[in-house]
């Protein structure tokens, strides 16, 4: 079932900027990397604390998440430097 709202494109977007697999993301939030897909094809409407930590995680606000892709702000690498500390896995 699609849903109308238009955040999946976006989050492939942003994740593809970064590029990052959807496995990456799902592993980092504790969410399968299927659901994730499922999120950007619009197949699936994540829950308000999925959305949450989708958010958290990319560092930008559930407000630009609802928007279109062209007025989030640049995907700059100042803008996310601290993204190699937030992939780090775990041993």
């Amino acid at each position: 079932m699609k849903n109308n709202y238009n955040i999946g494109p976006v989050i492939k977007n942003i994740r593809s900027a970064r590029k990052l697999t959807s496995e990456d993301v799902g592993k980092k939030i504790g969410i399968s990397g299927a659901y994730i897909r499922s999120i950007e094809k619009g197949n699936k409407l994540p829950t308000i604390p999925v959305l949450a930590k989708i958010c958290d995680f990319f560092n930008i606000t559930l407000s630009q998440l609802f928007k279109k892709t062209e007025s989030l702000p640049a995907m700059n690498i100042e803008m996310y430097s601290d993204l190699e500390e937030k992939l780090r896995i775990p041993s």
